[in-house]
């Protein structure tokens, strides 16, 4: 079939990066070209986007980029999160030049609305439920990039997988081979380290703000990692002496849970973690997660390669590196 120019009138959602779009055989360059597009909608599942991709193709057109997070088919680890998750992510996208964010499958109704229309829901949209208040104040505060500056933000790195609609379920990933979108594929984590402590297992993390800048207003910056000892289980384990607490890898949500299986309190000795090569001090242990405080010249703007490894083996067995979050207080 020929494809010829026609005007842009279409509304098309995309995966989060280029590579994705080339996976499901999707031609972005082309139908940029043939105005068969006047907005893309870039990422749909991830936090992590690729929006500089995009906007190379689009020149003088009158094509616009959203940025998108689904939030009831939701990311891995992070499904329905607290607001500073979402002030982190949007605060990246806003920076990497997206046009808009588009919310997709949000709910914010308060409770007599659903009363007066006889409306019931579930999940996320659930009226009265605990994520309807994060929705509310995102409204408030997410379309306004420089208002977002000194709020508190987490910023994460990617998990692959997520819930339904193409996503796999939170202990049964596999590479998918059906379709990128959706997916989180290239998401970096879980990722192994290194059983001989030889090697680092890399994380780049993307941190658009200028917190070297902003240093005077923070209260508080640390890196926080979450680590499992072999491959995590729906079943929470009991904690044994010596240990580190169990997590629930994702708190936020009430569906089924996943917990990592705790390493020993000396396996934290052990640890060596870089940020873009600066080595951190000695860290302290929150409620089972590893926690560094960072001084802000340690980020720059942009990705920042993490690196981190046991010195030796673990008595434990196979470690993984679970979760990685930067934590910036103003």
């Amino acid at each position: 079939v020929a494809l010829e120019a026609a005007p842009a009138s279409a509304h098309i959602k995309w995966p989060d990066r280029l590579l994705g779009c080339t996976f499901d055989g999707l031609d972005v360059a082309a139908w940029v070209s043939l105005n068969l597009a006047d907005i893309i909608v870039v990422g749909v599942r991830s936090h992590e986007l690729e929006i500089e991709q995009f906007t190379p193709l689009i020149g003088d057109r009158p094509v616009q980029v959203y940025a998108c997070l689904d939030d009831h088919h939701c990311s891995d680890g992070y499904s329905w999160p607290p607001i500073e998750v979402w002030r982190g992510s949007v605060y990246n996208w806003w920076s990497q030049g997206a046009d808009a964010i588009q919310t997709f499958n949000w709910g914010v109704a308060p409770p007599a609305m659903a009363e007066r229309f006889g409306l019931r829901f579930r999940g996320a949209y659930e009226e009265g439920g605990r994520q309807i208040p994060v929705y509310q104040q995102a409204y408030h505060e997410l379309g306004d990039p420089e208002g977002l500056r000194f709020r508190d933000k987490h910023f994460i790195v990617q998990r692959r997988g997520g819930g339904g609609s193409g996503g796999m379920d939170i202990d049964q990933w596999v590479t998918p081979r059906h379709n990128y979108q959706n997916t989180n594929m290239l998401g970096q984590l879980p990722a192994p380290l290194d059983p001989g402590g030889r090697v680092d297992t890399l994380v780049r993390l993307r941190v658009e703000q200028d917190l070297r800048a902003d240093a005077e207003h923070l209260s508080s910056l640390t890196l926080r990692l979450l680590l499992s000892a072999s491959r995590p289980d729906r079943n929470e384990p009991e904690p044994g002496l010596g240990q580190l607490e169990t997590v629930s890898i994702n708190p936020f949500w009430d569906g089924d849970q996943l917990f990592t299986r705790p390493l020993a309190t000396v396996a934290v000795d052990r640890l060596q973690v870089r940020v873009n090569n600066y080595p951190l001090a000695v860290p302290r242990i929150e409620a089972g997660w590893i926690v560094y405080e960072l001084p802000p010249t340690a980020l720059a703007s942009g990705e920042n390669l993490i690196g981190v490894a046991l010195e030796a083996p673990s008595a434990d067995g196979p470690a993984s590196l679970e979760k990685l979050e930067v934590h910036a207080l103003f």
